[in-house]
């Protein structure tokens, strides 16, 4: 039997690839945001949001069954794969087909080729759900995140080039399918697993009912992440959802590229250790580092934000100052409630998943819906609102308050938030109040010393000094301790 890596260096591992490719990602966001204009970026937001339903169909929820399952036989998986793949077909298929109808829908006729081209990337991630899953178990994150950074590397260099030559939106297309063609084929070889041919008698109920609360759960999720840039491009054009979805970009990406990552490494580690007494503290400690980690970051982003945006992105993108700054909130909210998601998904709880967040999501929705017609950054605001809903929804459900006592819980909460708040307040503000004009280089660095001298300050406080301890120490135990 393969020896596999502890927990930590796992998760380092996992880290380091994620960041890698975060990094690349943020070189694609400012490359491309220079070289196309905001209007035809706005299709291919548009496009990404019409299209990345197809991420929740092609994977059914499978691949979290797979993760959270004590034990997979090769029956299992190669079922698994060959549903992953007919979904993957299937919903490319789909989704080609009904190109026309949603660019008339958008009246965006530019919409069509583009929505058609991008179904290709749900070829490959179908195919390729399974072997990922392999690395996971197997804890090969170290050869996960290279393979992505990689793909990813190379794809950039293809969409560059294409920009630079004049292709304009077709350039970020391309990228997206040369990263996920790349990456399947490499990540197949890397995992040195072969399927076998599918099977009826293999055990699959318990996968498939897991999966079905999951995908439901994720469905849901779809249509409330994805409904604000619909919306916003429908009634105020693509420049405006230009505008709308770089913040929102910005806001959830670090949430993202933490949260993902770790939920292939500590998923299978709190299903080990569910029945255990000590389950809702290892909750409320990774909670603690989401919120802190996320938190530090986007605060720090939304309070240099005036002077930030336009030195990376350009000034052509100054009107998304305002939604990132709202949205950034959003964004710490959310990775906040990701330790409920994994609590609930480690206890095989999905039923209560799917109806806890099913609520809070469509108020979210319908708080989108009311607010639209009045501007983009109200559509922000009820998106902020309703991550609020959800964290409050799933945290009643899981409940770690009824053995840390409320007060605990809700400084856990507010201390953090209100320290990062302050700061991001204090970095957007002091700046502006000094005469004198100054160019984006100048106003990003002082605002960023600003946010920084404020969180110092705010370290020698005993109650966030005490908490900031009691998260670097509660890390690495989760770290070391082994499945």
């Amino acid at each position: 039997m393969t020896k596999r890596p502890p927990v930590s260096r796992a998760a380092l591992a996992a880290l380091a690839g994620q960041w890698g490719r975060y990094f690349l990602q943020l070189v694609s966001l400012v490359a491309f945001s220079r070289l196309i204009v905001p209007a035809d970026l706005g299709i291919v937001a548009m496009a990404t949001s019409l299209t990345s339903i197809a991420y929740v169909i092609g994977d059914f929820g499978l691949s979290l069954a797979a993760l959270q399952a004590p034990s997979l036989s090769h029956p299992q998986k190669s079922n698994l794969l060959w549903a992953n793949s007919l979904l993957g077909l299937l919903v490319a298929v789909v989704l080609a087909s009904l190109a026309s109808p949603m660019a008339s829908l958008f009246h965006t006729s530019r919409l069509a080729p583009v929505v058609a081209t991008l179904s290709a990337v749900f070829v490959f991630n179908g195919l390729g759900v399974q072997y990922r899953v392999e690395l996971a178990r197997a804890r090969r994150f170290a050869t996960q995140g290279l393979i992505d950074t990689a793909s990813q590397a190379f794809a950039l260099v293809v969409g560059i080039t294409l920009a630079l030559n004049g292709y304009s939106y077709w350039s970020v297309i391309w990228f997206q399918i040369a990263s996920a063609g790349i990456g399947f084929i490499w990540t197949a070889l890397a995992s040195g697993w072969r399927p076998g041919r599918p099977t009826r008698r293999s055990g699959m109920r318990n996968l498939l009912s897991f999966g079905s609360y999951t995908f439901l759960t994720q469905l849901v999720n779809y249509a409330s992440s994805n409904v604000d840039t619909l919306i916003v491009g429908r009634i105020f054009g693509t420049g405006v959802v230009a505008q709308y979805n770089r913040a929102y970009q910005i806001s959830f990406a670090p949430t993202q590229q933490i949260a993902s990552p770790l939920t292939r490494v500590f998923l299978p580690v709190l299903a080990g250790e569910s029945t255990t007494e000590g389950f809702a503290a290892r909750i409320r400690q990774i909670r603690a580092l989401l919120t802190f980690s996320v938190g530090g970051v986007l605060s720090a982003v939304a309070g240099t934000a005036p002077w930030l945006v336009p030195l990376v992105l350009g000034a052509n993108w100054r009107a998304a100052v305002p939604l990132l700054q709202v949205l950034a909130l959003a964004g710490v909210l959310q990775a906040m409630g990701y330790a409920y998601y994994w609590a609930l998904l480690a206890t095989a709880r999905t039923r209560s998943l799917l109806l806890t967040e099913l609520g809070a999501r469509v108020a979210m929705i319908g708080l989108i819906l009311i607010l639209a017609p009045h501007g983009a950054l109200p559509v922000a605001l009820a998106v902020a609102v309703g991550q609020a809903l959800l964290l409050a929804s799933t945290a009643s459900v899981v409940g770690t308050w009824r053995s840390s006592g409320v007060w605990s819980e809700l400084g856990d909460y507010l201390i953090p938030l209100s320290a990062f708040a302050l700061a991001s307040f204090a970095a957007a503000a002091v700046p502006q109040l000094i005469p004198g004009q100054r160019s984006d280089i100048v106003g990003t660095a002082l605002a960023l010393a600003v946010w920084a001298v404020v969180v110092l300050l705010l370290m020698a406080i005993p109650p966030f000094q005490v908490r900031v301890r009691r998260v670097a120490r509660d890390f690495f135990a989760v770290a070391r301790r082994p499945r």
